[in-house]
């Protein structure tokens, strides 16, 4: 028998090593406390997308709409330009929408009457003349005198005298003295031309 074969009857077969991990080859370590994890994309994978920021207006251009639409009974309602924003907002003060103003809308609203009578009363005043037929509205009292015509005479103060074209109730002789705001011309300028008064 060869020395060879009492070598391989004699001695057991030595284990076979299993390959172990290289360095480097594991997980990385954790990485201490106070240190930031690494921000390096793995190969093959796309980055996080960025959000994207809302993009501010330039100098002039109006800022964008957001949230809810105005609220009528809030201060900074933008006044009805249109009829049909006229229209939505007596529909918004009948429905109550706007009962917190009120009262302030209804100071303003009879402010604005006044101002327009007291501008029309100045422009009678200032453009009726002796002669113009005129027709007395339904603003006058007593309410009799609602639409009798009649020709301006002179002017009294602030006042139109107006002879009607026939004597009613308690003016026998036709004559009255008329605001001007409770007069309609009838005709344009007709007459000799004087001015009411002169």
């Amino acid at each position: 028998m060869s020395r060879r074969n009492r070598n391989r009857r004699g001695r057991a077969p030595a284990p076979r090593s299993r390959p172990g991990p290289t360095p480097g080859s594991g997980p990385p370590p954790s990485s201490p406390a106070g240190h930031a994890a690494s921000t390096r994309t793995p190969r093959g994978q796309l980055p996080p997308a960025t959000p994207q920021l809302p993009k501010l207006p330039g100098p002039g251009q109006p800022p964008p709409t957001t949230g809810p639409p105005p609220d009528h009974s809030g201060a900074g309602f933008q006044a009805p330009r249109t009829p049909r924003d006229i229209a939505a907002f007596i529909e918004a003060v009948a429905a109550g929408e706007c009962d917190r103003s009120l009262d302030a809308l209804a100071t303003a609203v009879s402010e604005r009457i006044r101002l327009l009578h007291a501008a029309r009363e100045a422009v009678l005043l200032a453009t009726l003349r002796r002669g113009d037929r005129v027709r007395i509205n339904h603003s006058a009292r007593p309410q009799y005198l609602h639409g009798e015509p009649g020709t301006v005479t002179a002017r009294a103060g602030d006042k139109i005298l107006v002879r009607l074209d026939q004597p009613i109730g308690r003016f026998a002789n036709g004559e009255v003295r008329c605001p001007p705001g409770v007069l309609e011309p009838l005709v344009p300028r007709s007459g000799d031309g004087w001015a009411v008064g002169t």
